[in-house]
């Protein structure tokens, strides 16, 4: 997959991934609960306060692709390209199969987020872990891509 493109002011190029139809199946809008025996699997990204799941396989899995887009989040100039940026990275992520999933509780059951809410977690990954390199090294933001991207 490919970052889109904007082309000019009002016009974005948006290329769709080869597996398009599996990536829009995550609801936009709807959560659902899981059965009550669900387990989280490996691949999945466990949503919770502070760093209770900051060990989870699929978590690790999730800041390693967030923290491999930083410097295309960083260049991007405008906020509608940050947008493009965080959909990007949350794309990549539900390639690899994980779900977006958190503890509801009042029902003390998982519930699988939607895309709307994936999106904003992963928006807010991507700042947290700018302010938190930004904090080590003094707002140096030396970030560097694994692999490059183009905007």
């Amino acid at each position: 997959s490919q970052i889109p493109k904007r082309t000019n002011r009002t016009t974005i190029e948006s290329p769709k991934p080869s597996n398009y139809s599996t990536l829009t199946t995550m609801s936009s809008h709807q959560t659902f609960s899981f059965a009550e025996d669900f387990v989280p699997a490996s691949t999945d990204i466990i949503c919770g306060r502070g760093c209770a799941y900051a060990g989870h396989p699929g978590n690790k899995m999730f800041s390693e692709i967030v923290q491999a887009n930083l410097r295309t989040y960083l260049d991007a100039p405008t906020r509608v390209d940050k947008t493009m940026v965080v959909a990007y990275v949350l794309d990549q992520v539900l390639e690899t199969g994980a779900r977006f999933v958190k503890k509801n509780k009042t029902t003390n059951q998982w519930d699988n987020m939607t895309r709307e809410e994936a999106h904003h977690k992963t928006g807010h990954a991507i700042r947290d872990m700018i302010r938190q390199m930004e904090k080590g090294n003094g707002k140096n933001t030396s970030v560097t891509n694994t692999k490059p991207t183009t905007l």
